[in-house]
């Protein structure tokens, strides 16, 4: 045994409790999303721990274990998962009811292709589906390309599969069509709305590709309003609280069939270079085997098959394709830029 873990055996500490600060929303239990006024992110400057002293200084103490324990156990192998249910984490992009109903099918599609129970669980922010991924409440997940980066920091992970539309995704802004301005240029000092801070369509992408072109959004914009989902980004918009709005064509057309929006009320004002973006991510300690079998359920499903052409219509999929780390390495980028410059901690609630 080691000294450092002789020293841990025989001491007692006390350590600060971290309360939670987010919480998952479960299909058919009465846990409610976030609430937020109006559907708008209510910021507020987190409160330092205050830290709580022991009846003795321990300094010379900790910082012999500081030094030690870093190396407790590193010799270990992670303990490899043969899950007998499927818990599926998924980042938010429009209400919790109506992703339930979305992904009804897929998940009884996947439980009956494994042969195992499967949960679906709605994350209410994408920092909170990062969470449950990494701490282990989830063997699987669905992220956007930054929230997979952000979690890829953390844990090592397997991306599986996207869908055939997210290989390729844009974002655009939007304007209302009766406004006079056409060029982004003209939009200078507006207000713009985006989405949640993590969001990769609805911030990180359209912060990442305009800077390329000299345009940063704090000094470009009068006004930055960040919101839960797209939904209510464009909402906003014809709703005249913002001038602009970040959505993708994706968004647009559900928008418009939920008569969120009416037709022909908004106009492309810009959009970004393609970019990967929805993945489906599994944790590298999850069996190969079942990594396998995952992948090979998602990469089955076929439009032309009856069973599952209401699964893939409802996710607006064409289909399944496998991918990679290297696939996402722009996400990676994005969040690095953020995390170098210190923005992204700094708009986050």
């Amino acid at each position: 045994m080691s000294f450092a873990r002789i020293l841990l055996n025989n001491l007692s500490f006390r350590f600060f409790n971290r309360g939670d600060f987010h919480r998952l929303a479960v299909p058919g239990t009465s846990n409610p999303p976030v609430a937020h006024a109006h559907g708008l992110r209510v910021r507020q400057t987190p409160q330092a721990p205050v830290p709580t002293r022991t009846d003795r200084p321990y300094t010379a103490l900790v910082l012999l274990i500081a030094l030690f324990a870093p190396c407790m156990g590193c010799n270990k192998p992670s303990a490899i998962i043969e899950p007998d249910r499927l818990r599926i984490v998924v980042v938010p992009y429009r209400g919790i009811k109506a992703m339930n109903q979305e992904y009804t099918g897929l998940t009884r599609y996947l439980s009956a292709s494994l042969n195992i129970p499967s949960e679906f669980i709605v994350a209410p922010t994408h920092q909170a589906a990062v969470d449950a991924f990494v701490e282990g409440r989830a063997e699987l997940a669905l992220f956007e390309a930054g929230t997979y980066a952000l979690a890829t920091q953390r844990i090592k992970t397997v991306p599986l599969v996207m869908r055939d539309v997210d290989q390729r995704f844009v974002t655009i802004l939007m304007a209302r069509a009766d406004d006079p301005r056409n060029s982004l240029e003209e939009f200078r000092g507006s207000t713009l709305a985006l989405g949640d801070p993590l969001s990769t369509y609805g911030y990180l992408a359209p912060k990442y590709f305009l800077a390329h072109g000299g345009i940063h959004l704090e000094q470009f914009f009068g006004k930055l309003i960040f919101t839960d989902t797209g939904l209510w980004t464009g909402t906003l918009v014809e709703g005249k609280r913002a001038d602009l709005a970040a959505l993708t064509s994706l968004t647009f057309e559900r928008m418009q069939k939920t008569d969120l929006i009416r037709k022909n009320a908004m106009k492309v004002i810009w959009q970004s270079p393609a970019y990967p973006n929805y993945v489906w991510v599994a944790p590298s300690t999850l069996s190969r085997t079942m990594q396998i079998r995952l992948r090979d359920a998602f990469l089955d499903l076929r439009l032309e098959n009856p069973e599952h052409h209401e699964i893939l219509r409802s996710l607006q999929s064409g289909g399944y394709l496998p991918t990679s780390a290297e696939d996402l390495k722009v996400a990676e980028r994005m969040i690095q830029t953020e995390q170098t410059n210190g923005t992204l901690s700094s708009i986050q609630r």
